[in-house]
């Protein structure tokens, strides 16, 4: 919410902390100063804006490469869960990869945006992973057969619970000394961690 030059606004910071001290939940706290910021400038509060710049959005290198190879030749199915906006997401170049897109979701009032609706958070995912689970007639703890991919502190709750019931997590990374990175690593949520590059002759 409100991110100048890498950093969030400390005047936006305030006002999620604010509303974190009123008894809103985290993530609902951000969001909603999120949708405080947009409803005061100049756009409408509605998908079209939520999602702007869907487009042009820049990927790690090698992304294109490996979904068109585990996607075309390997047969394995890729979902993307996600606390970002799901109307935004299903704009991306890359939502045509994915089987399904799980992310947060609004309210609406004729066409304009009033609230979340389902809102993703760390714990939500592990909900969602295990959906996907019994929808391909897993049970809701065989991970034998997943491997998680994520790339901040939001994923390594999902991470743990794929880990610890037979699966793989990866945490991708493009700064090595990143604060995120030094912290998953004092966790027992990952099981391997590399850099960013998915091209085909990368780690």
């Amino acid at each position: 919410c409100g991110l100048v030059g890498g950093t969030a606004s400390p005047v936006l910071i305030d006002a999620i902390n604010k509303k974190i001290d009123e008894g809103y939940e985290h993530y609902y706290a951000i969001y909603n100063c999120f949708l405080d910021v947009v409803r005061n400038s100049e756009y409408t509060l509605n998908d079209e804006n939520i999602s702007l710049g869907a487009e042009k959005l820049e990927y790690n290198t090698g992304v294109f490469e490996y979904f068109d190879e585990i996607t075309n030749n390997r047969n394995i199915k890729n979902y993307l869960i996600s606390s970002g906006i799901k109307v935004l997401l299903d704009k991306t170049k890359i939502s045509k990869y994915f089987d399904e897109i799980y992310a947060t979701t609004f309210k609406y009032d004729n066409d304009i945006i009033i609230d979340t609706d389902y809102l993703m958070s760390d714990k939500k995912k592990v909900e969602i992973i295990k959906k996907i689970l019994i929808d391909n007639g897993y049970s809701d703890n065989d991970c034998s057969d997943v491997i998680y991919i994520g790339d901040g502190l939001t994923d390594l709750y999902a991470m743990e619970y794929v880990r610890s019931n037979g699966g793989e997590s990866v945490f991708v990374y493009l700064d090595s000394s990143n604060e995120l990175l030094n912290a998953a690593r004092e966790s027992d949520a990952v099981s391997y961690f590399d850099y960013a590059d998915y091209s085909i002759n990368s780690s």
